[in-house]
């Protein structure tokens, strides 16, 4: 479908699903659905097996890293799918698949998803809704996508 050319990324911190449509969200076909349980893994089962040695070599390194603030493997792992979608929308840019781009997310993870894509692709982006809307069925997703639109 050549008139599909808007790309809409929903996402959370484990879940995104990403949608072709036309720009007035009235067409539109699932593209993706990709899961990342490890988003909301608890930190206990991501460090499960780490103990944290260090050689006498990385000695050095480990003491740099003790004095940086900590960031919890579940953050490392939200991060890396921040990265994982931003990476996936500039293939999307990269090969002309859209000309403009929706972002929903919640607010926080929508800060991370910014931060990861590309200026190329950021200069796409016509909407963004800091709102958690994964749960949503792509039917109903799309006609809160469309009043949301008329809102703004």
């Amino acid at each position: 479908m050549a008139d599909l050319n808007t790309w809409v990324l929903v996402a959370d911190s484990s879940h995104a699903t990403l949608v072709e449509a036309d720009r007035d969200l009235e067409r539109w076909r699932l593209l993706r659905d990709i899961d990342h349980p490890d988003g909301r893994s608890k930190e206990s089962e991501l460090t499960r097996g780490s103990r944290g040695r260090t050689s006498p070599r990385n000695r050095d390194a480990a003491r740099r890293a003790a004095m940086a603030p900590p960031t919890s493997p579940q953050q490392v792992e939200i991060e890396r799918f921040s990265r994982e979608l931003a990476e996936l929308l500039q293939q999307g840019y990269d090969h002309d698949q859209f000309i403009e781009l929706m972002l929903v997310a919640p607010p926080e993870f929508l800060g991370l998803l910014r931060a990861a894509i590309p200026d190329t692709v950021r200069g796409c982006v016509t909407d963004e809704i800091g709102k958690n809307l994964t749960k949503e069925r792509p039917t109903e997703l799309m006609a809160l996508l469309r009043d949301s639109r008329h809102t703004h």
